[in-house]
C-alpha cells in the first residue's frame, strides 16, 4: 500500500512537472512574440528618425540640412511671444484674440525658419531672442562709441528690439535670396525646366515691355495721330510730362483732357486718346537670366521657408 501510494504520488508530480512545463513554453512563446513586436516597433521608430526619412524630413535638401542641425525645434519663452505678439499686432486693426494668436505663432515659426536657413548658408545664427537682446546692446554701445569718435555710421545711434529686429530680418531677407541667386549661378543649384516655363507663362508680365502707344493728340482745336517708340516715351516727361506719364500707364480706349502750360501766365486745353498698344514680350531663352532671378524670390525661397515650417517643432 504504501508503495502504491508512492507510486501515484509520484505520477501525480510528473502531470504536475509536465503541466507547469507546458505552460512555461506558452509563455516563453508569447514573451517570444511580444519581443518581436517591440523590436520592430523600434526599427519603426528609429527608421522614421533618420535624416532622409520622408515622414520627418521635407523633400529640400536645404530643409533637410537645417531640420538636422537642430534648428527647427525650440522653446519659445514668455518674453519673446509677447515681443512678437506686440510686433505683429501693430500690422491688425482690431484683431480677434484668435487672429492675434495664429498671425502671431506663424511668424514665429518664419523667423525660426528663415534664421535656420541663414545659418545653413553662413549668413547668421539660428535665432534665439535673448541673443537678438545681446546684439541689440552691444550695437547701441558701439554706434555711440563711433558717434563720440566722430565716425561715420548709418542709422539712428539707439535701437529698440523692434527696430533692430525689422532692419536686421529685412536685410537677412535679401541676403537669402543674393546668396541662392549666387548659388544658382555657381550651378549648385538646379531647376526643373518644366518648372520655369510654367512659371514664365504664369509670370508673363513680368517679361514684357511697352514698346510703343499710337494715339490721338489734340492741340488748339487740331488732331493728329502719332505712334510713340518707347524711346520717346522716355524723353517725353521733359516736354509734356502729362502726357507721358497718361500714354505709358493708359489702356486702349481710355481719353483725358488737361491743361498744358504754355509759358508761365498761359495754359491751353489739350487733349489725348490711346488707339494703340504695342508690347514687347521678351522670349523664354532671353529672358531666363530674369526668369531665374524671380523664380528663386517668388518661388524656390518662399518653398525652402515652407518645408522648414511644416517640419518645425515650437513648443509654447
Amino acid at each position: 500500500m504504501i508503495m502504491k501510494h508512492k507510486k501515484t504520488k509520484s505520477l501525480k508530480n510528473k502531470q504536475k512537472t509536465e503541466g507547469q512545463s507546458a505552460g512555461l513554453k506558452k509563455w516563453m512563446i508569447f514573451l517570444a512574440i511580444g519581443a518581436a513586436v517591440v523590436a520592430m516597433v523600434a526599427v519603426i521608430i528609429v527608421f522614421l528618425l533618420l535624416p532622409g526619412s520622408p515622414e520627418e524630413l521635407p523633400e529640400g535638401e536645404m530643409a533637410a540640412a537645417i531640420k538636422q542641425a537642430g534648428w527647427l525645434d525650440r522653446r519659445i519663452s514668455a518674453a519673446e511671444y509677447e515681443f512678437f505678439e506686440t510686433y505683429v499686432g501693430r500690422d491688425l486693426w482690431q484683431p480677434t484674440e484668435e487672429e492675434l494668436t495664429e498671425k502671431t505663432r506663424r511668424f514665429i515659426y518664419e523667423v525660426n525658419a528663415k534664421h535656420g536657413l541663414g545659418a545653413h548658408l553662413g549668413l547668421c545664427d539660428p535665432f534665439t531672442f535673448e541673443s537678438m537682446q545681446r546684439d541689440v546692446v552691444e550695437g547701441n554701445i558701439e554706434r555711440a562709441r563711433m558717434q563720440a569718435a566722430g565716425e561715420v555710421f548709418y542709422g539712428p545711434v539707439s535701437y529698440d528690439d523692434s527696430s533692430h529686429f525689422k532692419v536686421t530680418f529685412a536685410k537677412l531677407e535679401v541676403e537669402i535670396v543674393n546668396e541662392l541667386q549666387h548659388m544658382e549661378a555657381g550651378g549648385e543649384i538646379e531647376f526643373v525646366e518644366d518648372d520655369l516655363h510654367d512659371f514664365y507663362q504664369e509670370y508673363l508680365f513680368r517679361y514684357q515691355r511697352l514698346a510703343a502707344v499710337t494715339y490721338e493728340h489734340t492741340i488748339g482745336g487740331h488732331t493728329e495721330v502719332r505712334t510713340a517708340p518707347w524711346s520717346e516715351l522716355r524723353t517725353m516727361h521733359a516736354i509734356d510730362d502729362y502726357l507721358a506719364g497718361f500714354l505709358m500707364s493708359g489702356e486702349v480706349g481710355d481719353e483725358v483732357e488737361y491743361y498744358y502750360d504754355v509759358s508761365f501766365d498761359e495754359q491751353e486745353t489739350r487733349s489725348a486718346k490711346i488707339l494703340d498698344i504695342e508690347i514687347d514680350t521678351a522670349t523664354f531663352e532671353d529672358a531666363r537670366y530674369a526668369l531665374v532671378m524671380d523664380y528663386i524670390t517668388l518661388v524656390y525661397y518662399p518653398q525652402i521657408i515652407e518645408e522648414a515650417i511644416e517640419h518645425s517643432k515650437l513648443s509654447f
